[in-house]
């Protein structure tokens, strides 16, 4: 699968090869993050790598507005003894990440159940994620207003 993705994003990438942003992100080993691989399998691991741009089978940076309490989540799992990570929680976020400009960045907890279904790929015939939002509508009774900052280098008032 990996080599799948790598040809078709590569292939994608030649399109327009000096897009900015880039139409994809290719391998680049210097800044994998390779997991609880050993040092010296993530250095070789590292060079083909798939990257967290764009989404892809494997359910990599879900940018979905409503995914928050309640919500459920069925990710195929096509590696044997394969890891679940999560981070970049956003405040804010529309459904996609298509214009790379994201979201608003938080810190934040996340509390998960995780259950496994045997052979669940073959059972429910999916290859992609399924995302099953919450069943309940944010309530915004008691809520938080951050007012916009700029932190652009060329703001006056933040560079003196």
């Amino acid at each position: 699968m990996l080599d799948q993705w790598n040809k078709r994003e590569k292939e994608l990438f030649d399109t327009e090869p000096d897009r900015v942003p880039a139409l994809a992100t290719l391998p680049y080993a210097d800044t994998a993050h390779m997991g609880r691989m050993a040092p010296g399998e993530a250095a070789e691991a590292a060079k083909e790598a798939a990257r967290t741009v764009p989404p892809r089978e494997h359910g990599g940076n879900c940018d979905i507005k409503d995914l928050s309490r309640g919500s459920k989540i069925y990710f195929p799992v096509y590696v044997k003894d394969g890891g679940l990570s999560m981070g970049d929680c956003h405040f804010s976020q529309g459904d996609g990440e298509i214009t790379f400009c994201g979201g608003i960045e938080t810190a934040a907890y996340v509390d998960v159940r995780v259950n496994l279904i045997k052979d669940g790929i073959k059972k429910y015939a999916i290859k992609n994620p399924v995302f099953e939002p919450s069943p309940s509508d944010p309530n915004y009774t008691n809520y938080m207003i951050f007012e916009g900052i700029s932190v652009d280098e060329n703001d006056k008032h933040i560079c003196e």
